[in-house]
């Protein structure tokens, strides 16, 4: 098994590779989790991601980061890129 080449969290190469092995499928367990929300737009699915999770226990609601914990890289261009569009296609209406 190859190790992937390390790089910062960025809108160009994705998530770290340290914020990809630690964070947890869905956001009900202790831990790390990405923030995600569904856009269901013009019969498409897309899955969003807001920001990392962090929680205590299992019951906590979490703090939610709009930084990478590992990296220190910015998440907002995640967020912003779909705030973007979104504005976008609201006024091309």
């Amino acid at each position: 098994m190859s190790e992937k080449e390390y790089h910062p969290c960025s809108k160009e190469k994705g998530f770290c590779v340290s914020l990809e092995r630690v964070t947890q499928p869905d956001g009900h367990h202790k831990g790390l989790s990405f923030f995600n929300v569904f856009d269901h737009e013009t019969g498409t699915i897309r899955i969003l991601t807001l920001g990392v999770v962090c929680r205590k226990n299992q019951r906590d609601r979490g703090v939610l980061l709009n930084y990478c914990p590992f990296c220190g890289a910015d998440l907002r261009p995640f967020r912003d890129e779909h705030i973007k569009r979104t504005t976008e296609e609201a006024h091309n209406d």
